[in-house]
């Protein structure tokens, strides 16, 4: 896993969250490779090219067109402080944060409901969802991206307007969330969240979380449902009527979150939603690590496999009751191998890839 240094503070320095590569390259450095997912060409073209050390009317460097295909870009200032540079149409184009596309990312490794929408009332502000602690409980959750304590101070108030219900916002970092701004939100029973220390990149190049999400929301959760007991499914799958096990589909998203479809019913869940969260401190239960067992064996689990052990019937059998509150659904979700070998599930259940 890989904790992003640059990124953060880079979207609340880029006007518009929009530049020229050169530019996402100065903030970035070689993160830029890691964001190319979520970073898409506009139609627009730059006339101005950043210079290494800004000063005086002529900077930064105009792009002059050659009308050869070619273009240079050139200090305006006298005497010249920065080198001309020679430029391609590619080095002019304009490339802009998706955040669309971004969000549907967060949402996942954040178990969210999806939901993202522009918020009108608010500059660069979005619902990336919503929050579910609870079946029945839903909390909007939103982003917003600013380059002052001043203009958050300002979403957050517009936001607890607006909004029907406490909230989650998240900033990029910390340094434009000033006390009086965290205590605004606390005050409406919301809470202000910096993406620094919530979410990473992994090997794979995939969005992931510092921490479980059950961490992560813990305060905010306690605040608008109060502390609940894991020890029963806080949540339901809203399963078809009538839906076998072999219509579900189990795919492990993170080490603490699957998405889940039944049918054309898809939502992601964490374990602390579907009851395999240990009381003490909210870590996967050994159902959970069993389901997770399954999962790295394709559904498929022997007594001579990587894992086995002679506790996992045990286990299995609370697995399996879990499973049938969480989906509604009648029947053993395993079937046994011939001659006594294991277990097979009868839904199909995809690792974490």
């Amino acid at each position: 896993m890989r904790v992003l240094r640059r990124l953060w503070p880079a979207l609340e320095e880029i006007t518009g969250l929009a530049g020229i590569p050169a530019t996402w390259r100065e903030h970035l450095g070689d993160e830029i490779d890691l964001i190319a997912g979520i970073l898409r060409p506009t139609d627009r073209l730059a006339t101005r090219f950043p210079c290494p050390s800004p000063s005086g009317d002529g900077c930064p460097r105009q792009i002059i067109d050659r009308h050869d295909g070619t273009f240079v870009a050139t200090c305006g200032d006298r005497p010249q402080r920065c080198d001309a540079v020679e430029l391609c149409q590619a080095e002019r184009i304009i490339h802009e944060l998706d955040v669309r596309r971004w969000a549907e990312s967060l949402v996942v490794v954040l178990g969210l409901a999806a939901g993202f929408q522009n918020v009108t009332a608010c500059s660069q502000t979005w619902q990336l969802g919503s929050y579910v602690p609870l079946r029945g409980h839903r909390f909007p959750v939103y982003l917003t991206i600013q380059d002052s304590s001043d203009q958050v101070y300002a979403v957050v108030v517009r936001l607890a307007g607006i909004a029907a219900s406490p909230f989650l916002l998240f900033v990029p970092t910390r340094s434009v969330v000033d006390p009086v701004t965290s205590e605004l939100a606390v005050r409406n029973s919301s809470r202000l969240m910096a993406l620094e220390e919530a979410v990473a990149i992994d090997e794979r190049g995939r969005w992931v979380m510092q921490r479980p999400p059950a961490d992560l929301f813990r305060g905010f959760r306690a605040a608008v449902v109060g502390e609940q007991p894991t020890s029963a499914p806080p949540a339901r799958f809203p399963t078809p009527p009538d839906a076998r096990w072999e219509e579900v589909t189990i795919r492990f998203i993170t080490q603490h979150q699957v998405h889940i479809r039944v049918r054309g019913t898809t939502d992601t869940y964490e374990h602390t939603q579907m009851g395999m969260a240990s009381k003490r401190n909210d870590q996967p239960t050994k159902q959970w690590e069993l389901l997770q067992l399954f999962a790295e064996h394709r559904g498929e689990l022997t007594w001579i496999d990587f894992g086995a052990d002679q506790k996992n019937e045990k286990r299995r059998q609370l697995l399996a009751q879990q499973l049938g509150e969480f989906f509604n659904i009648d029947g053993d979700p395993f079937d046994k191998l011939p001659g006594g070998r294991g277990w097979r599930t009868r839904f199909t259940i995809i690792p974490e890839a």
